[in-house]
Parts: C-alpha cells; structure tokens; sequence
C-alpha cells in the first residue's frame, strides 16, 4: 500500500501530479499517516513504514536528516536493515 500525504501534490507540477496519481491508483491500499504535510508528517511516515515492515532498504549517503532517522528508529524496533551507498 501506498502512504499519502492529502494535499500536498497541490504544490507540484502537473507532469509530477499524474505521477503522484498513478501510483495511488495502482496501489493495493493508501494510509494516511497525517492530515497535512510537513516535517512532522514526514517523520510520522517513515516510523509507520519501519512499523508495518520487516526490513528496511535505504539508499543512504552519511547525510543528517529523515533517512538517517528511520534507520536509527529501525535499529531501536529490530528491524533488520540493508544500506545501499
């Protein structure tokens, strides 16, 4: 299932919209983790997708910031993790 954010697409270009709504309609379920986006929503995200997972793939550089979050987050839930450079 997909995680959405409503609203958000309003401030994207339209090609970026079709696409937006093209993986929504493909997916087999959409959750709403937060009623408007933001830093907060984001992070909400991420810890429902570590949650509801049973490993996590991520793309990381070494940067701070949300994917270096989720990783820890999934380290403190045992979540078994694979990190891509």
């Amino acid at each position: 299932s997909a995680v959405a954010f409503r609203g958000m697409e309003d401030r994207w270009e339209k090609d970026w919209h079709k696409r937006y709504h093209a993986v929504l309609k493909a997916a087999n379920g959409v959750t709403y983790v937060s009623d408007r986006p933001g830093r907060v929503a984001f992070f909400r995200r991420n810890e429902w997708m570590v949650d509801n997972s049973k490993r996590l793939i991520a793309v990381y550089t070494g940067a701070p910031g949300g994917t270096k979050e989720t990783i820890l987050y999934a380290k403190r839930h045992g979540k078994e993790i694979v990190s891509i450079k």
